[in-house]
């Protein structure tokens, strides 16, 4: 879902032009503004590109901590506890979802405008966590330990990946 959430809401302010100062910089603080060009993010410059998939991947890394800080206390406090306190996760999931719904169909400029995208991006992250924790209560610690490790190995190599090689991936999807 973190990469989904994070095309969604960020990749349009890559795609805009700012009203005024330097492209580079726009791209760095997300400080995009105005209408959407009609230019792809393929045809901007390798700096700006290099700059917006380091964004995008930060905003992932932020998200995975969250995540994992949410999810662990709720994880270890057991079944009963879960099963006592799942209007929790059940709350967490219908914000999610109005949420959603809200910011696609009513807020889709609010989606676009810095810092209403961050607090969208956060509400989402923080419900999904909490139904993650829920959710991972339900099986063993070192089978959900073993997944986050694997899901962090990958996510390492293809940050690497990303901030260090020279192939531009952005066109390929």
């Amino acid at each position: 879902p973190g990469l989904f959430f994070s095309a969604a809401f960020h990749a349009p302010m890559a795609l805009q032009e700012p009203e005024r100062g330097n492209l580079d910089e726009a791209a760095m603080d997300g400080s995009f503004t105005g209408g959407v060009a009609s230019r792809y993010l393929k045809d901007v410059t390798a700096e700006i590109r290099s700059g917006f998939v380091r964004k995008v991947y930060l905003i992932l890394v932020v998200q995975l901590l969250i995540t994992g800080a949410l999810a662990w206390p709720i994880m270890i406090q057991g079944n009963d506890w879960v099963v006592q306190n799942s209007w929790i996760a059940y709350t967490a999931n219908i914000v999610s979802v109005v949420v959603m719904v809200g910011v696609i169909c009513c807020c889709q400029k609010a989606m676009q405008t810095y810092p209403q995208n961050y607090i969208f991006l956060l509400t989402i992250t923080v419900c999904m966590a909490i139904m993650v924790g829920f959710v991972c209560a339900f099986y063993e610690t070192a089978s959900v330990v073993a997944a986050a490790g694997m899901t962090a190995g990958i996510f390492l190599v293809l940050t690497a990946y990303a901030c260090f090689t020279k192939t531009d991936f952005t066109g390929m999807g």
